[in-house]
């Protein structure tokens, strides 16, 4: 009796053993998601339709992440917080570049990708600075030398593209002012701002930006909106 009393005891002891060691990978999985924010975002061309098969890579000063864009151009890379910079590259396109962005623990930031096609080679130029600030973001202006045939409805051609953190703004004309931390653009103006819930899309005849408030002022007829990102 005694002896088999002792031998169901250690069996209960080492369910119960098994039992606590299977839930310690669990919570240590759930601990290490929480720790990681995520990237994600989809390739666009010209005309809005998705470009598949880009080659996506969010870097840091301490790590580096790789991804292939699917077949509908969607990517998502999951990284430690940090300040990360994205760049993209595919056969059809010259290379992309944007601004650092902000991943945060826990949360998503949503991006559009609208790159350049490289033939014929449009003359392109990115321009960087740094917004003074607690993060030391930096800002980047892609500017292009030829403009060709639109159909109207191009935001990835010739139209000059500014990027910080998750905001981006095409439009024909767009100027910074490096030392007042302004930034102007003119026109047929895209406004995209990615947040949790996705990118969120505006369109003005001429926008504002004050980097150092984060705040956006567009103009739309005789109103002015002012918003922040």
């Amino acid at each position: 009796m005694g002896t088999c009393r002792s031998r169901w005891l250690r069996i209960a002891w080492l369910a119960g053993l098994l039992s606590a060691l299977a839930i310690i990978p669990v919570r240590t999985i759930r601990a290490q998601t929480a720790e990681y924010g995520a990237v994600h975002g989809v390739v666009l061309r010209y005309d809005g339709t998705p470009l598949a098969g880009g080659e996506v890579e969010l870097t840091s000063r301490e790590e580096d992440f790789t991804v292939e864009a699917g077949p509908d151009g969607k990517f998502n890379l999951h990284a430690r917080p940090g300040i990360y910079s994205l760049k993209v590259t595919q056969p059809e396109i010259l290379p992309y570049q944007r601004a650092q962005i902000v991943v945060r623990a826990g949360s998503v930031v949503n991006v559009n990708v609208r790159p350049v096609f490289a033939h014929p080679d449009p003359g392109l130029h990115y321009f960087s600075f740094t917004v003074p600030g607690p993060l030391q973001l930096g800002a980047v202006m892609r500017r292009v030398d030829a403009v060709r045939a639109d159909p109207g409805r191009s935001f990835g051609q010739d139209y000059a593209m500014f990027s910080y953190d998750s905001l981006s703004v095409y439009a024909r004309n767009l100027e910074c002012d490096r030392r007042y931390q302004k930034c102007e653009a003119e026109g047929d103006v895209l406004i995209e701002m990615g947040g949790e819930d996705g990118v969120r899309t505006e369109r003005a005849s001429k926008v504002e930006m004050l980097l150092t408030e984060r705040t956006l002022l567009l103009t739309r007829g005789e109103s002015v909106e002012e918003i922040g990102f």
